[in-house]
């Protein structure tokens, strides 16, 4: 599988869209991350997939991933003492907006 492109989707500023030689991947992201616990999805064309189905979905969550935090507005943002990483703060988000 090659990766071709990575980017945000017409529809909202929080899904990325990871285009590989075989079909597009649209990977739900919360401040910059695929959380599955707070709801984030991973879809293609013919809708919501499972990741067991595909074994290479490690790599397209990280290509999204790292699009979407590198368009993260940290100048607007805080982060949330109560998170610690994705894994041992399921539920916390990562980011506060200020003011």
């Amino acid at each position: 599988m090659e990766i071709i492109n990575v980017y945000s989707s017409d529809f909202d500023n929080t899904t990325i869209v990871v285009e590989t030689d075989k079909e597009a991947f649209y990977v739900q992201t919360v401040d910059g991350e695929y959380r599955f616990s707070l709801g984030c999805l991973i879809s293609t064309e013919n809708g919501e997939i499972s990741e067991d189905d595909y074994p290479e979905i490690d790599v397209i969550i990280k290509e999204a991933e790292k699009y979407a935090e590198s368009k993260l507005d940290f100048d607007n943002l805080v982060e949330n003492p109560n998170y610690y990483n994705k894994d041992t703060s399921p539920y916390q988000t990562r980011f506060f907006k200020k003011g």
